[in-house]
């Protein structure tokens, strides 16, 4: 099994020396596998090339190749290859998994962590044990929800919660002093509002009567403590703030003062 990286070996050299390659059959095994990671990243130039060896593969290579970039890829290419789709892992699997190792390590770390790290992987369990091993590396054997927000900078639901809590009761303070302390903390302001929009979402399908947890992504006591929060609005007052979330999201992208636009748009959604 041979591996290569497509970002760094993206060249039509690169192509020609896999192409001598192929043609030596395996010492001990009945295949050589190629795998080509980020496939997408290779030219134009050595596109062609490997093509006319997909085209006639010797009989003992088998290629593989791996992209998130799907439709960065040649139709000449895609036409000569079976094609699988792999989707995300959901969130239940990625905790029972970190749930496993955490046990194994001889560690303790509260649930609500675990699924807030398995919400920050978005899907890829990869990147939810590269999370959890920085976690318990900072750690002293017992990590609690609030440590994710102080370690990795993933923010633990109480945040949010208690963010649509400030703007349920119309605490303006509350908002305004939530949000310095998040970014006190070294929180990104667009990335904190995308989770800050997924939590609105949720709370007004709990209030919708939609509690499935593959849909939703959370415990069943998360999933308790929305629906108590849901029961303080009313469907229309979650649109409105899930409208001004939408419209400061899109002003992040441009602003130079993050915390200014952040402050305004909390301060709407109080008013709605």
């Amino acid at each position: 099994v041979i591996e290569i990286d497509g970002a760094s070996n993206r060249g039509i050299d690169n192509i020609r020396e896999l192409r001598e390659n192929v043609n030596f059959a395996p010492a001990g095994s009945r295949y050589k596998v190629y795998i080509v990671d980020e496939v997408h990243m290779l030219t134009e130039q050595a596109f062609n090339a490997l093509l006319k060896t997909l085209e006639e593969p010797p009989p003992h290579v088998v290629f593989i190749f791996a992209t998130t970039e799907y439709h960065k890829i040649p139709e000449t290419i895609l036409s000569r290859c079976q094609k699988y789709f792999f989707k995300k892992l959901s969130i239940e699997a990625i905790v029972a998994h970190l749930s496993h190792i955490v046990e194994k390590e001889g560690f303790t770390i509260e649930e609500k962590a675990l699924f807030s790290i398995a919400r920050a992987a978005d899907g890829s369990m990869r990147d939810a044990q590269s999370l959890l091993d920085q976690m318990l590396a900072f750690s002293d054997g017992d990590v609690k929800d609030e440590d994710a927000l102080a370690m990795l900078g993933v923010v633990p639901l109480d945040s949010y919660l208690g963010m649509l809590g400030h703007i349920g009761r119309h605490d303006r303070a509350g908002v305004i002093g939530e949000i310095h302390r998040v970014q006190e903390m070294g929180v990104d302001l667009p990335r904190y509002f995308a989770g800050f929009m997924n939590i609105i979402r949720s709370v007004r399908m709990v209030k919708c009567g939609v509690v499935m947890k593959d849909v939703l992504g959370y415990s069943d006591e998360e999933i308790a403590m929305m629906a108590g929060l849901a029961d303080g609005f009313h469907d229309e007052d979650l649109a409105g703030i899930y409208r001004v979330g939408a419209d400061l999201r899109e002003e992040l992208r441009f602003t130079a003062s993050e915390r200014v636009a952040a402050e305004m748009a909390l301060l709407d959604m109080v008013s709605v």
